[in-house]
């Protein structure tokens, strides 16, 4: 597996010598953390929005009810 890996690693860096952008993207992803997809999660925002849905959820079931929900009802409500 290590080989396999190594030849392939070995030809996409030819290509990327040889001016294949794509190779060259992919090769610098691989080597570099900073050419690395980032995703950033603002988990205050996050929880904000599953605060609203709770209200919301609340607001539509009956008093008697409000307690009976759990999180796969805010997080994949029914439509």
């Amino acid at each position: 597996m290590e080989t396999a890996v190594d030849a392939v690693e070995n030809t996409l860096y030819q290509k990327a010598k040889g001016g294949d952008t794509v190779s060259m993207i992919f090769y610098l992803k691989a080597h570099r953390p900073m050419y690395r997809d980032r995703v950033n999660i603002d988990v205050r925002q996050v929880q904000a929005e599953l605060e609203e849905r709770v209200s919301l959820l609340r607001q539509r079931l009956p008093p008697d009810r409000r307690a009976e929900f759990t999180i796969k009802d805010i997080l994949l409500p029914r439509s």
